[in-house]
């Protein structure tokens, strides 16, 4: 990999630019290891390399071994999960009211008659939110047999379900063991039939 990352630079250029065309450089030689085996990303173009001279990306993290090579790895979070929903306004009151999120933002695509409202306990810059889509012209879905449940921590599985249930929510699994397992957890079913799971938190 030492032969990607040498830079060189021709008679007269600026000695300045060098640095961040090296920089630019790790870029060309990516590898990563995937269950232990080395597999090298496919390369730059040399337009693409010359516009990262400033730095490198932000979701590109190089750091360097004693004794190594030089290897990058990605830095990757969960940014959301989409739920298609039929009425957003009642998706939105479920969300907020019962289950205490925050509607984080909303924003409306006349062309292409659907809406996207995301929520969440936090800001979507450190936490994984949902993204709740509403097509105009559909009012419901079938989640089908794919999908499973989302999952939401909590202090008290138990105290958590009937304030919920207070709250109009509706309890599809009471609090209780999971079932071959000593965890205990609950579930709510959100207005269009899509599971939420309670889960204490782990101590």
């Amino acid at each position: 990999m030492t032969s990607y990352l040498r830079a060189s630079t021709r008679p007269g250029a600026n000695p300045k630019s060098s640095t961040g065309l090296t920089r630019a450089l790790v870029l060309f030689a990516i590898v990563v290891n995937i269950h232990g085996r080395s597999v090298a990303r496919p390369m730059l173009s040399r337009h693409s390399l010359l516009r990262t001279c400033a730095g490198v990306p932000p979701f590109l993290k190089v750091r360097v071994n004693p004794g190594a090579t030089q290897t990058t790895e990605s830095l990757m979070r969960i940014l959301h999960t989409m739920l298609r929903v039929g009425n957003l306004e009642r998706s939105v009151e479920f969300y907020t009211e019962v289950l205490g999120m925050r509607l984080l933002r909303r924003n409306d695509y006349p062309e292409g008659r659907f809406t996207l409202a995301f929520v969440g306990y936090g800001e979507e810059s450190d936490n994984a939110v949902l993204e709740l889509t509403h097509n105009w012209d559909t009012d419901a879905y079938d989640a089908g047999t794919g999908y499973g449940h989302v999952a939401i921590e909590v202090d008290d599985v138990y105290g958590a379900a009937e304030q919920i249930r207070a709250r109009g929510g509706r309890i599809i699994r009471e609090p209780g063991p999971m079932n071959a397992g000593t965890t205990i957890l609950a579930f709510v079913e959100d207005p269009d039939g899509y599971p939420i799971e309670l889960l204490g938190a782990k101590r």
